[in-house]
Parts: structure tokens; sequence; C-alpha cells
């Protein structure tokens, strides 16, 4: 059974739970996205993420592109010895060094991020569902008031069925994906349990 492309995820575009915390004093230099440190940073960690089964499990094979997630950033130290690279906004406030160690927490934030997605999409359908049935109802007193002033016979509708008031006047059902967009425009940051254990 031939295996699937990685999936293409872009973290900067997730719920974020980074604080926008930058490290203090000299010796640091922050790496910018599109750069080679960059891209070889997220290759690496794409590399360590995949190796991980539980992980692949759980979301497939991916490939990190584009950016951190929001309130995170990558920077060099350059007091030490040799030059090392070190990532920046956790809510612990402590730095990562290497991309490995990173690995859980974006297994965890990919999980909040799912599970608020799927939160929206349950809030979006009951809300369709109400308006739903405010159509139907609605449509089902017009049909009953024209048997009665014209006998005219207008099929009734059951209003416990979200596709029965598909094309009824009035109805103007939310759409799930814009509902998430909005909503990770609007609140980018989010707050879950974290494992990481630093090294």
């Amino acid at each position: 059974m031939a295996q699937s492309a990685p999936r293409d995820i872009d973290l900067s575009t997730l719920w974020s739970d980074g604080t926008g915390v930058t490290p203090q004093g000299p010796g640091y230099t922050q790496i910018l996205r599109g750069s080679d440190r960059h891209t070889a940073w997220l290759d690496g960690f794409t590399s360590n993420f995949n190796k991980e089964a539980q992980f692949v499990t759980q979301h497939g094979s991916i490939n990190l592109i584009g950016d951190l997630p929001q309130g995170y950033t990558l920077w060099v130290q350059t007091t030490g010895q040799k030059p090392v690279v070190l990532l920046f906004g956790h809510p612990r406030g402590k730095s990562c060094r290497a991309a490995s160690n990173f690995s859980n927490h974006v297994n965890e934030l990919l999980n909040a991020d799912h599970a608020k997605e799927i939160g929206i999409w349950n809030q979006v359908r009951a809300e369709n569902q109400r308006r739903a049935t405010a159509a139907v109802a609605r449509y089902n007193e017009w049909a009953i008031n024209q048997r009665i002033q014209f006998g005219l016979n207008h099929p009734l509708r059951d209003n416990s069925d979200y596709v029965a008031a598909w094309g009824l006047e009035g109805f103007d059902p939310v759409d799930e994906k814009v509902a998430v967009q909005k909503e990770r425009r609007n609140n980018p940051t989010i707050a879950f349990p974290c494992s990481c254990v630093f090294r």
C-alpha cells in the first residue's frame, strides 16, 4: 500500500500559544523567515516530527512550510564557544534548543487546534439547525395559510430536517470554513496543557 504524500502545514496559520517573548541582552540575532537557516530548522523539525510514530498516526506525515506558530521566533546565540539556535516564545518562558524538543509541543498544538475547529463546527451546525428550524416553521405557517385562504396544497416540510430549509426565503446558513477563519483572525491565541520537557 502506497504511503500518502506529506501534508503541508504552515504553523503560523494555526491558533498559537506563543508569547512573543524574545531574548534580552547582547549576543542574539534573529533568524528570519525564508533564510537558509530558518528553512534548515524547519526541515530538521519536520524530520524529527515524522520519526515519531505516535505523531504520524494522529496527523500523518507532515511537511512544515511558511513560518513558526505566531509568537514564536528563532534566534542564534553567539555568546558561547559556538553559535546555538534557540526557539523563543514558549509559555513557560524557556528557550528550546533543539528542533526535536519542540516536536511534542507542536503535536499538542495541532491537537488543540483541531479540537477548537471541531468546537466551532459544532457551534455553527447548531446555529444552522436553529436557523433552518425557524425558516421551515415560517414556511409551514405560510403554507397552512395558503391552504386555508386559497385551497392551495403546498406540502409542509419537516422542521427538524436541516436540508428541508434549503432554498427557503430567509434561510441564511453560516459557512463553517468562514467561521473558522474569522475566529482565527479575531482570536489567534489558544491555551492548552503542555507536557514539554526541555533539554
